[in-house]
């Protein structure tokens, strides 16, 4: 392979344009083309900052060894995100930014260690990510990658949010593309011609609106406005909450929520809340006892298993991560044990079989 299709290589694998690397070596990007075309070849006095650039040997630069370095890359992103799997995110973020040393132009990379950053930031409670939002928006800068930039816009908005920067979190979301412009969208026009892959795309498009249905109902619920009004009155929101369940209820007939389980169970949370509050006893047991359904089917689901209900059947949501308190069975456990709201009906005898239930599900990370 000549040193132009190295650097071409090397270039698309860097995710940053002809320009900006012209730009960086302060030369024409019709030099940098006449490169890659083998019309020309680099000066010797480029090749330090080529090298540079690209967080590689000389060799390397002459093609020696490039295919070895690709494939540490992937390993450590694969070895990172067994890491981050595992719940333990401060080890994950220390396993990202030694890659990152390592490869500082591996823009998967960088994007995994901001995201990692931002599980260990959010909960420490910090309010700083300058250094991640600076990571992800030097990755928007140069990368050109489709995949990786959809991930970091991700990262770079969780970041935002995070960090309370409103007028950045929309600004960001103005800049993103409506609904009705999005691929899954776009499939509601193909009615014919496209078989099984079709259907198969269609489901998981409807495994998504209805999570972010449920999701939706619950956050608009709980809303304030501007002036710290709530957009819903007390019986209102007990209403929308009830037929926010209801909807899953139909959505779901054999009961398999899976990973939806976790907002269900936030949604009886606050049931449970205001019947305490009304001093409606019946009614915070009924909401706890649904609460504690769903935890316990949130921790216990096989992460292999297909949906049976009829919308979804055959698709698998996939898996989750334990945080570092333990599954939800444990938080919930926790909490009933230590909130005094909760003391009307601690003596209950439907109180004592839920906490039966949920000692018997809950975990803490080995």
């Amino acid at each position: 392979m000549s040193i132009g299709q190295t650097i071409k290589q090397l270039r698309r694998q860097a995710n940053i344009t002809q320009e900006t690397l012209a730009e960086q070596l302060s030369i024409s990007p019709q030099a940098v083309s006449r490169w890659e075309t083998d019309a020309a070849v680099p000066d010797l006095s480029l090749i330090p900052a080529l090298c540079g650039i690209f967080n590689v040997t000389s060799d390397e630069l002459l093609g020696i060894d490039l295919s070895r370095r690709n494939a540490e890359v992937e390993t450590l992103l694969a070895q990172g995100y067994e890491i981050l799997c595992s719940g333990d995110f401060a080890a994950a973020a220390f396993f990202f930014a030694d890659a990152h040393r390592k490869f500082p132009r591996a823009h998967a990379i960088t994007q995994r260690y901001a995201d990692a950053l931002i599980n260990v930031y959010s909960r420490r409670g910090e309010k700083n990510y300058d250094d991640v939002i600076s990571m992800c928006e030097q990755v928007l800068a140069e990368c050109t990658d489709d995949a990786i930039r959809r991930e970091t816009v991700l990262t770079l908005g969780t970041a935002y949010n995070y960090a309370g920067k409103q007028e950045e979190y929309d600004r960001l979301t103005d800049a993103m593309t409506p609904h009705c412009f999005c691929r899954e969208h776009f499939l509601m026009w193909n009615w014919t011609g496209m078989g099984t892959k079709g259907y198969e795309q269609r489901r998981e498009y409807i495994f998504a609106l209805i999570h972010d249905l449920i999701t939706a109902l619950m956050l608009n619920t709980e809303q304030f406005d501007d002036d710290g009004k709530r957009f819903y009155s007390a019986e209102e929101r007990d209403i929308l909450r009830r037929q926010t369940l209801s909807a899953a209820d139909v959505l779901y007939p054999d009961g398999d929520y899976q990973s939806l389980a976790q907002i269900l169970q936030n949604v009886s949370d606050w049931l449970c809340q205001d019947a305490l509050r009304r001093k409606d006893f019946d009614a915070a047991l009924d909401a706890l006892e649904r609460s504690c359904d769903f935890v316990i089917h949130f921790d216990t689901y096989d992460f292999d298993t297909a949906h049976t209900s009829l919308p979804l059947r055959g698709f698998s949501d996939g898996g989750w991560i334990m945080e570092a308190d333990g599954n939800r069975s444990a938080v919930m456990l926790e909490i009933l044990q230590t909130d005094h709201d909760l003391d009307p009906i601690r003596d209950d005898p439907r109180f004592a079989a839920i906490i039966e239930r949920l000692e018997q599900t809950a975990q803490k990370p080995s």
